[in-house]
Parts: structure tokens; C-alpha cells; sequence
């Protein structure tokens, strides 16, 4: 994911929010899937129930990217993270892809990315925390 514009700071550097990721697969029925980056190239499994840092988990490991496809505003890599459920939602479009209940910490950047014409609100932040199962 990649910003296309950038609001700001955010108002708050903690939160809750939604976070869209790939849904490994487990063959053993006793542990869950894992959960991998949305570009899950090479990735480690994310896990569930402790903090993970952006930069310890691939996310973060450019300091600055270019904004969108045809600006260049660089801006602070970090986890994507949806304030809203139904934006988190309407941006998975396909099976494999799953939305998971976070808590960020350590927010730096408010922006909006497109998913075809319509652009969501996010927040990029530093940390986050998964929590486990489906949200509601």
C-alpha cells in the first residue's frame, strides 16, 4: 500500500483501526492461519496478541517512498492501518485477503490511498497489535 496524498499528523498517535492482510495457510488444525503483509514477498508471519514493529517486519525498511503514482511527496513508511471497519472491508476484493482488528501506537502520517476511484483514510503508524479472530 501506498499513500496517494497526505493529510498530516494525526490527532492521536494510538488508536484502534483495521489492518487488511494475506491469509496464510496452516495444515496443522490446531493453530490458526498466519497472517502475512498485503505484499507478502519473502515476508515473515505476523503474529497475533503482541506488538510488532513496522521496521522489524519489512514494513518500514525504506524511510521514505514515493507518494502515489505520479507525485513524489515522500512521506514515513510504517502499517496502513484503516480508522474505519466498512473502509477496511470494501478494500478486500479478494478471498485470500482478511481484516484484522488492531491497536497502532506511535502514529505519524494521516493520508488517503485509492482503491480503484475512491480514496480511504488512513493512518500510518509505527506499531501495531493484532488481535485475534474476526472483528465484529
Amino acid at each position: 500500500m501506498c499513500l496517494h496524498s497526505v493529510i498530516g499528523k494525526p490527532k492521536k498517535t494510538r488508536g484502534v483501526g483495521y489492518k487488511v492482510f494475506v491469509k496464510g495457510f496452516s495444515p496443522d488444525p490446531d493453530f490458526p492461519d498466519p497472517l502475512l503483509g498485503e505484499n507478502c514477498f519473502g515476508e515473515r508471519d505476523r503474529p497475533v496478541e503482541e506488538w510488532l514493529n513496522a521496521h522489524e517486519y519489512g514494513t518500514g525498511s525504506i524511510i521514505l517512498e514515493p507518494l502515489g503514482y505520479q507525485e513524489f511527496t515522500p512521506y514515513k513508511t510504517g502499517w496502513h492501518i484503516f480508522p474505519r471497519l466498512k473502509d477496511a472491508r470494501a478494500w478486500v476484493d479478494k478471498d485470500y485477503l482478511v481484516v484484522r482488528k488492531v491497536r497502532y501506537r506511535g502514529a505519524h502520517t494521516e493520508g488517503t490511498q485509492y482503491y480503484s476511484t475512491r480514496p480511504f483514510k488512513v493512518v500510518v503508524a509505527e506499531e501495531i497489535y493484532i488481535e485475534r479472530g474476526d472483528p465484529s
